[in-house]
């Protein structure tokens, strides 16, 4: 496991095979404040992620599996969502599914560490549910901008 540094002050998080060092400004950030739900059923993930989106200066809301992700999303609309592929119950193509079914302008972002998914949702990006893949590993720099880009 690895550890998450992040600016003096804030708590060490821990991680799967995470080393990163969070020196953002949040006053800098040109997207500081947008809400973003980030939904993942593994507990370091989501906190690793959740932690560094709040240093990015995002508003986050994180939620340990998709039926959450869509109730929280119906009581409380994000500027964009961030979810894991493989969660039990509902995952995360099906939570895209119904949030662009009923939103369809939200970006969704799915996130995977299974490379086989490629082939299989490739076709998918940007026609219909899902706007991007990010396969984990991935930097906190190709997160930020990644929402950098489909944030308005």
């Amino acid at each position: 496991m690895g550890r998450l540094m992040v600016r003096e002050g804030m708590e060490a998080v821990s991680g799967n095979d995470v080393f990163a060092c969070a020196t953002y400004d949040a006053q800098a950030l040109p997207l500081a404040g947008k809400r973003v739900l980030v939904v993942d059923d593994d507990p370091d993930i989501l906190g690793v992620i959740s932690k560094i989106l709040l240093e990015f200066g995002y508003d986050v809301i994180s939620r340990r599996n998709g039926m959450e992700g869509l109730e929280t999303y119906r009581k409380r609309p994000c500027e964009l969502v961030l979810t894991d592929l493989d969660m039990p119950g509902m995952d995360g193509v099906a939570l895209a599914r119904h949030i662009k079914s009923e939103f369809p302008l939200v970006p969704v972002v799915l996130m995977t560490g299974n490379l086989l998914t490629e082939r299989e949702l490739s076709p998918d990006v940007g026609k219909s549910f899902v706007d991007e893949i990010l396969y984990k590993p991935f930097r906190f720099t190709e997160l930020h901008a990644t929402l950098q880009r489909l944030l308005p």
